[in-house]
């Protein structure tokens, strides 16, 4: 089976990335959180046109286990470690698999089998928070994150308004997406309203799909581009369960952020230990 995530977002409580400590605060009242909620779902509206143009480094590690009791943590086992050219221009990404397993390839990223993961510069962002996918949202809790106050709250999206999908072939071999229903997190500094993390899981997904359950995580922070400061992705994972009883997984670290120039190349000082 050839599974492609084609909508970016996050995983599962079990992959959470952001260490928020949670902290005793009076919730925002309904007209404060609607007023919050409003400002942080325009900046994240706008936070590709506040984008430079760059490159960076994308390293994902790809796995695949028998799919564990509820509970469980699946026995996975390592299948490639793909390195990637990502290039950011004019609000448009493009992806160059430039390694696989530390050696040279002519691989484009179609050609790949297994699990793929792209969108990670803000098309997550756009589902959550856009109109088409109106997610309902409610306050969780107040937390601290490297000393600063953050915010939680819990996003749905209903599954006549999805926004997120996965696209499998059928027994036919014809590629056949499948759009579901998702719940998740929004963890979001409550000064800068940059959101810190985002995650997203699958509800429900209809059966005879051949993916049953998916989980996705994306983790943001900041890093220098040329003179300036950017939130950027910094890691990115998600799961999904295959009615073959298989699952798969895919681990990613962004690195090496730099100015978008014509003789940019690949910078392999990405960090791998995942």
């Amino acid at each position: 089976m050839r599974l492609t995530i084609v909508a970016v977002a996050s995983a599962g409580l079990a992959l959470c990335q952001v260490v928020v400590e949670r902290i005793e605060k009076t919730p925002p009242s309904v007209v404060e959180k609607h007023a919050l909620m409003e400002r942080v779902r325009q900046k994240a509206l706008d936070y590709n046109r506040g984008l430079p143009n760059f490159i960076c480094t994308q390293v994902t590690k790809r796995y695949k286990a028998r799919v564990a009791k509820a509970g469980r943590e699946p026995s996975w086992k390592l299948l490639d470690t793909l390195t990637i050219q990502l290039s950011y221009f004019n609000q448009r990404e493009n992806y160059q698999l430039v390694m696989v397993n530390g050696k040279p390839t002519r691989k484009t990223m179609e050609e790949l089998h297994g699990g793929v993961l792209k969108g990670d510069f803000g098309s997550a962002l756009r589902n959550v928070f856009g109109p088409r996918g109106r997610a309902f949202f409610t306050w969780d809790h107040w937390g601290m994150v490297d000393g600063r106050l953050v915010a939680v709250v819990s996003h749905s999206i209903d599954v006549t308004r999805a926004v997120f999908a996965t696209t499998s072939p059928d027994r036919f071999g014809t590629p056949r997406t499948i759009g579901w229903a998702s719940e998740g997190l929004v963890v979001f500094d409550a000064e800068t309203l940059d959101v810190l993390q985002l995650t997203v899981n699958s509800v429900g997904i209809r059966r005879g799909s051949p993916v049953e359950e998916v989980h996705m995580m994306l983790a943001y922070g900041r890093q220098k581009v040329g003179d300036a400061e950017y939130l950027l992705p910094l890691r990115s994972e998600h799961r999904a369960n295959s009615s073959n009883g298989y699952a798969e997984r895919g681990v990613t670290v962004f690195s090496g952020y730099r100015k978008f120039a014509t003789e940019s190349g690949i910078r392999f000082d990405a960090d791998e230990r995942q």
